[in-house]
C-alpha cells in the first residue's frame, strides 16, 4: 500500500467516525427564535432561547420541541449559588423529563433551577 493510499485510508475512516458522532440541529421552525439554541441528540432535542442579562439574577428560558412548539418557560438560577449563568456556563443544555422541565442540566454538572414557572405545556399540546 502506498503512502497516499493508507493517509487517504485514514483520512475515509476519521470522517466516517466524526460524521457518526455527531447530530446537526434540525431545521429551525418558524416559532423559534434565532436566538435560540439546539441541543440533543439521536433520540431528539429542543430548542433552548435563554436570556444573559448580567443585571439579572435569574435566567428567562424557553424550552421549545423539534417542530417549534413551546413546552416551558421558567425564570432559572443555578442550583447552589442563586444566581443566573453567563452565556459562556450555558453549554449542553439538556433536561429529564418534557413538559416538566424544572431543571436545565448543563456541561460541567452545573444545574440551572426554575424559581418561577410561566408556562408549562400539557400533554395534549406536544
Amino acid at each position: 500500500m502506498t503512502k497516499w493510499s493508507l493517509l487517504l485510508l485514514l483520512f475515509g475512516a476519521l470522517q466516517f467516525m466524526g460524521c457518526r458522532s455527531r447530530v446537526n440541529a434540525p431545521t429551525r421552525p418558524g416559532a423559534v427564535p434565532l436566538s435560540a439554541i439546539w441541543s440533543g441528540g439521536a433520540d431528539g432535542g429542543a430548542w433552548y432561547d435563554c436570556s444573559f442579562l448580567q443585571e439579572e439574577p435569574t435566567n428567562l428560558c424557553a424550552i421549545y420541541s423539534e417542530k417549534g412548539a413551546l413546552w416551558f418557560k421558567a425564570r432559572y438560577e443555578l442550583k447552589g449559588e442563586h444566581r443566573a449563568v453567563t452565556r459562556e456556563e450555558f453549554l449542553q443544555p439538556g433536561v429529564d423529563y418534557i413538559p416538566h422541565a424544572t431543571e436545565i442540566y448543563l456541561q460541567g454538572r452545573k444545574t440551572l433551577v426554575a424559581v418561577k414557572i410561566l408556562y408549562e405545556a400539557d400533554a395534549e399540546h406536544l
